[in-house]
């Protein structure tokens, strides 16, 4: 499928959104062709002039800041051709409104990118996040303080051994796992792809029980629970024989 930037936008970009919650015809939560004057941002687009660019879309919070940059490139060109200038939106407003740095997002309508800059690098993802999503995930980056600056007792640990046994105890270590944040973005097939794996694939298993093959019979049901099945219309007496079963 080969569609311009604008069909990238409406048919695919836009409903993305839409399913996450994100009503781009609603300007208290998407504005569109949000206008970017600062003199920090490096892209200067086609048509524009110098210093001031336009964002597809910047997703706000219920306080009504910015939360997120969606950058859009048409369905033939590599998502990651808009990472650059997601990145310098970014930054931009975070300038010019004088508020936290925005999450990042990239896509071409087929790839969608997700980018927490200064913290993590930009990763495939399979969807938009809610705007509960982000605001929690800001919250946490706001909050998040390093290790190093959590108080220590050095009356009970001063001893440097034990000063570096506290601040190196962590649960992504103690569980084998990668030392990152866990964030909506982490999907199933990441979970069962990673080396080593932390869930294991799953498999589609049939089966029948014993009562499925031996079927009814006065063996295994009485003649009152019987007719209480047919009285209720849940079995067809005329197929239950004098002996044998039925399947």
């Amino acid at each position: 499928m080969n569609l311009s930037e604008a069909q990238t936008r409406m048919e695919i970009v836009d409903r993305a959104l839409a399913t996450a919650g994100w009503d781009v015809n609603d300007p208290a939560k998407v504005v569109l062709e949000f206008r970017i004057e600062s003199p920090s941002a490096l892209i200067a687009q086609e048509g524009a002039s110098a210093g001031v660019q336009y964002s597809d879309y910047v997703l706000l919070g219920r306080d009504g800041k910015p939360l997120a940059v969606v950058e859009a490139k048409k369905t033939a060109k590599d998502a990651a051709l808009g990472r650059e200038q997601a990145k310098q939106y970014c930054y931009g407003i975070r300038d010019q409104r004088e508020c936290e740095l925005l999450f990042c997002f990239y896509t071409n309508g087929d790839e969608i990118f997700f980018w927490d800059l200064e913290n993590y690098p930009s990763r495939n993802v399979v969807g938009f996040p809610t705007r509960e999503d982000l605001e929690r995930l800001q919250y946490v980056r706001r909050n998040c303080k390093a290790i190093t600056h959590e108080f220590i007792n050095t009356e009970i640990a001063g001893r440097d051994y034990q000063i570096l046994d506290i601040l190196d105890h962590n649960t992504f270590k103690l569980f084998h796992c990668k030392d990152s944040l866990p964030t909506f973005s982490y999907i199933y097939e990441g979970a069962v792809g990673n080396t080593p794996p932390y869930l294991c694939n799953f498999q589609v298993m049939k089966i029948q029980t014993k009562f499925q093959m031996d079927g009814i019979s006065k063996r295994t049901i009485s003649l009152e629970a019987l007719y209480g099945k047919a009285f209720a219309g849940k079995l067809d007496l005329s197929r239950v024989p004098s002996q044998g079963t039925v399947p």
